[in-house]
């Protein structure tokens, strides 16, 4: 819960609302992924199955990521701080990579065999 007395400047606001992006960014690409896995019940393709894997492969690479964080925040009190700025340097390149995968999970969502291996080319280029 956030102090309601506690006032962010204009620019803090609008770098903490760039990094909570990327939790929303993860809320809908896991959500993209069980909605794939659900449908894949029913008889997804093989290409399907492969990205909801590389999806989640993706995700795995991005919790790495912020277990390193949370490493560098705990070591922060033996050195340097963990401020705004630090934080968003270290989430842009994984910002950028949750749209490109968002993107590519909506697109792909009701597409099988080669239709798909097309978009996936597609979001590549």
């Amino acid at each position: 819960c956030i102090d309601a007395s506690y006032v962010l400047s204009r620019p803090a606001w609008s770098l903490v609302q760039r990094i909570l992006e990327i939790g929303n960014l993860h809320m809908q690409l896991s959500a993209a992924i069980a909605a794939a896995l659900e449908a894949e019940a029913v008889g997804r393709s093989l290409l399907q199955q492969a990205l909801c894997e590389a999806l989640r492969e993706q995700l795995r690479d991005y919790y790495a990521m912020l277990a390193l964080l949370m490493a560098k925040a705990t070591e922060a009190a033996e050195g340097q701080e963990m401020t705004l700025r630090r934080l968003w340097t270290w989430l842009q390149a994984p910002l950028e990579r949750m749209l490109l995968l968002v993107a590519l999970a909506g697109s792909c969502r009701p597409l099988r065999g080669g239709a798909l291996a097309s978009a996936v080319y597609g979001c590549s280029r």
